[in-house]
């Protein structure tokens, strides 16, 4: 990849479970996740894969939209008497950001990152904004639920100007008889992962009638 200045790639882990010492009592915890690459990357028909030269496109420092900056917010424990609060260690928009990044990539993109459209040294530009990421936790009568929220918009520009702007969400969840830092590490990166598998396409599509000339512009959610 040209990088120029690389954005940091972050790595996703939760410290969360300092919690079993607080089970028995009422006790306010604050935990940490970190956020690591997706491991498996979308790859779309050839048809909308760039041809031999003609992949290379700039992307944008990606922004982190998000007002509340907590992720997860819950109560646990014996009658729910202690509370948690999840922030992510790592920046939630470099994570979102380098997963699309490396999606492009796996189809053919050369991807040059800048700081802003205006820094694009290709006539093509990717911008991508986390708009949301939430974690929560729900108990049942026999299992606990894990569920994980992640929403960007993606936006392509051809020589400064919007062709195509939309919303794309991923979601994951993970059950068990107890949900610790392993499951909600697990439904965190399945949840980007199925960002990308709902956006590449979408997102090369848009490229490839860029590429041509043709705006396909549109803020419909995905």
């Amino acid at each position: 990849m040209n990088v120029g200045k690389r954005h940091a790639k972050p790595v996703l882990i939760v410290s969360l479970f300092s919690l079993g010492a607080c089970l028995l009592s009422s006790c306010t915890t604050t935990a940490k996740m970190e956020f690591r690459a997706p491991t498996a990357l979308p790859v779309v028909q050839a048809s909308l894969q760039p041809p031999a030269g003609e992949g290379n496109v700039s992307m944008t420092r990606p922004r982190d939209l998000r007002e509340k900056k907590a992720i997860a917010e819950f109560n646990y424990g014996s009658f729910s008497l202690s509370h948690a609060t999840i922030f992510p260690a790592g920046d939630p928009a470099l994570w979102v950001g380098n997963g699309v990044a490396a999606a492009l990539e796996n189809n053919g993109y050369q991807v040059a990152k800048v700081e802003t459209v205006k820094d694009a040294r290709t006539p093509l530009a990717v911008d991508v904004a986390v708009t949301k990421l939430t974690t929560s936790v729900q108990t049942g009568f026999f299992s606990v639920t894990g569920k994980n929220v992640v929403a960007a918009k993606v936006t392509i520009y051809r020589s400064g100007e919007i062709v195509q702007h939309r919303e794309y969400t991923g979601e994951a969840s993970k059950s068990g008889a107890q949900i610790g830092a392993r499951e909600l590490q697990a439904a965190v990166n399945a949840s980007l992962e199925d960002l990308l598998n709902r956006a590449i396409p979408d997102v090369c599509a848009g490229l490839a009638k860029a590429r041509l000339g043709s705006a396909s512009e549109s803020t419909a959610n995905q």
